[in-house]
């Protein structure tokens, strides 16, 4: 048999090792991105269920803090009221998150207005206004970048293991066949 022939199932086992790690890491992170939409779909839908949605809510300091937040647009999509806030003044998303949820009844996104923020963000059509509400994607984004180095520190153990095997397997070849 030759060496190369003798390589090839150490070299599928690392093609299907990297794969199943890739697979892991790409369906984590897929489900954490999309629970992070939770919590501004139910605040989203108790504003717009909400009269008053503006009524004695404490500000939330987008570049500060991670809790949820909303801000109520009117139909020209200007921010009129909420408790998200950045610099200062209601938060503004761009007028295409506003268009798409009254063209189709939501719409959601994340939303990075500057370096370092970034949000997951749902706008909900709600007669003539749009509610938006989200949250700081920043938890969400550690705990990927944490699963990511773990999947990639194990990924590297088990690449170890297979060309430790890979020359064990072809020095003992060598030596007995």
């Amino acid at each position: 048999m030759k060496r190369i022939d003798r390589l090839v199932p150490w070299l599928v086992g690392a093609f299907v090792l990297s794969a199943l790690i890739a697979g892991m890491y790409l369906t984590a992170q897929n489900i954490e991105r999309s629970g992070a939409d939770d919590a501004g779909q139910r605040l989203a839908s108790q504003v717009a269920s909400s009269q008053d949605p503006a009524g004695d809510v404490p500000r939330v300091d987008l570049a500060k803090s991670l809790a949820p937040f909303f801000v109520v647009y009117d139909a020209a999509g200007n921010p009129t009221s909420g408790s998200g806030y950045l610099d200062g003044e209601l938060a503004s998303v761009p007028k295409g998150v506003i268009t798409t949820a009254v063209a189709q009844g939501s719409d959601r996104v994340s939303w990075q207005p500057r370096v370092g923020l970034r949000f997951a963000v749902i706008a909900i059509a709600d007669g003539d206004r749009v509610v938006l509400a989200g949250q700081s994607l920043k938890p969400s984004e550690d705990r990927i970048a944490r699963l990511g180095l773990l999947l990639l520190l194990g990924w590297a153990g088990s690449i170890v293991v297979l060309a430790v095997g890979a020359a064990i397997h072809f020095r003992a070849a060598r030596d007995f066949g």
